[in-house]
């Protein structure tokens, strides 16, 4: 098994490491790019990749990726790209992608989610970055509950301000409504503060369910209210709705989705 990662250096210097990458193309199946291929159509020679990381700003056009075929792909992690360039990788990946981790965009479109949805009914594990103006998204993440029946984990980040707040209400109305058998794995971060009745409302519309694992993380305000937080969790996992939890205030974070 071969492993590839290509990292920031001179042109000449990653061309020559790209045409050496794709001699052996058909052996590589972890390839983390964190620069922009020199070589048109580069990613398009890894037919059986089953794990892609892409960590930059621009990386191909729209027309390359609509060419780009990953058939065996099974998790897919990106940064900054181009919504739609991811959509139309995730596209071409023939439902087999199992993992899906998309941070730090500045805005989603109904594309995206789409594309998930539409094709990935093997999709157990997400990883979403939202805004404060994505509200108008929180009905294609129902579809996405609804079409991704295997999903076991879900990783919700926003970043918020005062001026454009995030609906985590309507958001946990539709995982109470919605969710699939398969779904207690939770992580929630966000810059703002959680409303402890939001939180009870979700726990207990959560009943008769699998017990969630669930880790939540505020920004630096939720230090005042920790314990209060910590106190309605702990009432609900000696209820039996919550099997294990963990809270913390801080930097938010992109973590894998192994819950630990």
């Amino acid at each position: 098994m071969y492993r590839g990662r290509l990292l920031n250096r001179s042109e000449s210097f990653n061309k020559s490491l790209e045409k050496s990458l794709i001699k052996h193309a058909d052996t590589i199946q972890y390839l983390r790019i964190e620069w922009e291929p020199v070589i048109k159509g580069f990613l398009s020679y890894f037919v059986n990749l089953l794990s892609l990381e892409i960590y930059l700003p621009i990386f191909i056009n729209r027309n390359d990726s609509e060419n780009i075929l990953l058939p065996n792909l099974k998790t897919l992690k990106t940064r900054v790209i181009s919504l739609k360039i991811l959509a139309n990788i995730i596209k071409n990946t023939k439902g087999n992608l199992s993992e899906i981790s998309i941070g730090y965009n500045d805005n989603y479109c109904k594309m995206l989610i789409q594309a998930i949805y539409q094709n990935c009914p093997k999709l157990k594990y997400l990883h979403l970055t939202l805004h404060g103006n994505s509200n108008s998204l929180i009905l294609e993440i129902e579809n996405l509950l609804i079409y991704c029946q295997v999903l076991n984990g879900l990783v919700i980040n926003v970043n918020e301000d005062h001026l454009d707040k995030f609906n985590w209400h309507k958001l946990f109305q539709i995982l109470t409504k919605s969710s699939p058998n398969s779904l207690f794995k939770f992580k929630f971060f966000t810059t703002m503060i959680f409303k402890l009745d939001e939180m009870k409302f979700f726990f207990d519309n959560w009943k008769d369910r699998n017990p969630m694992l669930i880790r939540i993380s505020n920004g630096n305000q939720f230090y005042f209210r920790i314990e209060e937080v910590r106190n309605l969790i702990e009432e609900y996992k000696e209820k039996g709705i919550i099997k294990n939890y963990s809270i913390n205030n801080g930097i938010i974070s992109c973590e894998n989705f192994e819950w630990v």
